[in-house]
């Protein structure tokens, strides 16, 4: 691993001096030194085989370069934001972002948040095939399987997507708040208004929990064989009435303690981060 790291800054750097070599042999003005780019982030597939790199200026557009092992460079995203590798090393996820200028031109006219433009997600399937899913809200990546979660930025759309990266199996649920994988495991939580669940590709979903109110902190163990999370039924009551709960191995969740735990000392309560 040390040696794919050691691998990866010496492409990056390779990358970043040849663009930068021009430019060194002048003075710089302060408009050259404001768009210098600079190394941010790094990645390296599972195989050693892909390097991902971002090049971002002190202020403009990122770019990322993806090269392989002989140090080619054989893609490039501009602007782009962020870059991981999946699980298999298949396929490089890149989330595209807006031009920074048009961005700030309709900032400057007070375009409405909803009219703004939206990142944009690539699956790259190395080393050429790409695939664009557009409006961009959030999205989490599987570490154990080549699998992601995903929604879209439109108000109106609650919609998680849940698919194969190669997308021969996908599935949707309505109405989710928040949502996560496991880290060991290809096991998915999501939560509305109403209930947790869980989702696996082979078993389907789960009903972990049902009851309208606010959930919070809902946490996997590494395995997602286990699942916590804290549960309010009042809204207007988040610091005084949370309970937490624990569901094992996807059946449904027991109550672990609330305000009237007999291990809590007289008037302490649950709250989002600590007992008091």
């Amino acid at each position: 691993m040390r040696n794919l790291k050691q691998l990866a800054f010496f492409i990056c750097l390779s990358a970043y001096c040849t663009l930068s070599a021009q430019e060194a042999k002048k003075a710089m003005t302060f408009d050259e030194m404001v768009s210098w780019k600079r190394i941010t982030e790094q990645a390296i597939s599972h195989d050693g085989k892909w390097v991902a790199c971002k090049m971002e200026p002190w202020r403009g557009d990122a770019s990322i370069f993806v090269y392989n092992a002989k140090g080619e460079m054989t893609a490039s995203f501009l602007p782009a934001g962020h870059a991981e590798f999946s699980t298999s090393s298949k396929y490089l996820l890149v989330t595209k972002k807006p031009e920074l200028e048009k961005v700030e031109a309709l900032k400057l006219k007070k375009t409405k948040e909803a009219d703004m433009p939206s990142d944009e997600l690539i699956i790259f399937n190395l080393p050429e095939k790409k695939e664009t899913i557009d409006s961009l809200k959030s999205y989490k990546l599987s570490e154990s399987a080549d699998w992601i979660a995903y929604k879209r930025s439109s108000k109106s759309d609650t919609v998680l997507h849940v698919r194969a990266l190669d997308g021969s199996k996908e599935i949707s649920f309505s109405d989710v708040n928040e949502f996560g994988f496991a880290r060991k495991s290809n096991v998915l939580y999501y939560s509305t208004d109403s209930t947790v669940c869980t989702y696996t590709p082979d078993k389907g979903s789960s009903l972990i929990f049902e009851g309208k109110g606010v959930f919070s902190q809902i946490t996997f163990n590494e395995t997602g064989s286990k699942i916590a999370f804290l549960h309010c039924p009042d809204k207007d009551s988040t610091n005084t009435l949370y309970s937490l709960y624990l569901a094992e191995n996807n059946a449904p969740a027991r109550l672990v303690a609330d305000k009237k735990a007999a291990f809590l000392p007289t008037g302490w309560v649950k709250r989002k981060s600590a007992f008091f």
